[in-house]
């Protein structure tokens, strides 16, 4: 989870830009132990529930900061984070009164992005995809030890092995298989369709690099707002 805040005075010289005296400051903040980080699992975009280890560094950290005024509070959607972000903010996930789940947040198929609003009483939680982490394919739920090609082949082998017991079962040909070709040496092949989606570091800069510049583009919004406010005021 992430929050910034903007501060600053205005400057003395009209001519001065009004930029040179705003700055944010994010403070970032890992998801707590959870069941595979304590199995040594490969995790990415794959979900798991914390651990009571994991649940203690959550509330540690809201005994450090729990009560900082942040501008805003972000976290990744993924639910291992969301429930991290509650504890730090010093409740449980009942307490969030719209009754959403991270699960069931709206998600937008076309940019393949998400973001929702969650209120713990007076406090907010956004969730947003972008903060997820990178997605590790094939490796994902498997023991960190095991390369990609060797994780790939034990995946090649349970898709082979569903498809065998699949074929058995059923007198027809099932249209959910039209992407997987039996090979002559009984091995087969993969569409893109059907592989666990993996990422690149520069695909995972590209869609946080978003939300970097998204949340200072907000941040300034809200500077000027105040700064203009203020010189009403006067």
């Amino acid at each position: 989870s992430g929050s910034g805040s903007g501060s600053g005075s205005g400057s003395s010289s009209e001519s001065k830009s009004l930029s040179s005296s705003f700055g944010v400051r994010l403070h970032l903040i890992r998801h707590g132990e959870t069941e595979a980080n304590a199995k040594d699992l490969v995790l990415g975009q794959t979900d798991s529930p914390l651990t009571q280890r994991g649940i203690h560094q959550a509330k540690l950290a809201n005994r450090a900061i729990g009560s900082y005024p942040f501008w805003r509070r972000y976290s990744s959607d993924l639910k291992r984070c969301e429930t991290t972000a509650s504890f730090i903010l010093g409740l449980d996930l009942l307490d969030r009164n719209d009754g959403i789940s991270a699960n069931d947040a709206n998600v937008n198929e076309d940019e393949d992005e998400v973001e929702d609003v969650i209120k713990y009483g007076e406090k907010e939680l956004i969730l947003d995809a972008r903060l997820r982490e990178r997605a590790k394919g094939v490796r994902e739920g498997r023991p960190k030890h095991l390369t990609h090609d060797e994780a790939f082949e034990i995946f090649r082998l349970e898709r082979e092995e569903g498809q065998a017991g699949d074929a058995s079962n059923s007198n027809s040909h099932d249209p959910a298989y039209e992407t997987v070709i039996k090979q002559g040496s009984g091995k087969i092949n993969i569409d893109n369709d059907e592989m666990p989606l993996l990422e690149t570091e520069e695909e995972v800069f590209i869609r946080v690099q978003d939300w970097v510049k998204e949340i200072f583009k907000d941040a300034y919004d809200d500077y000027l707002t105040t700064i203009c406010s203020d010189k009403t005021k006067k």
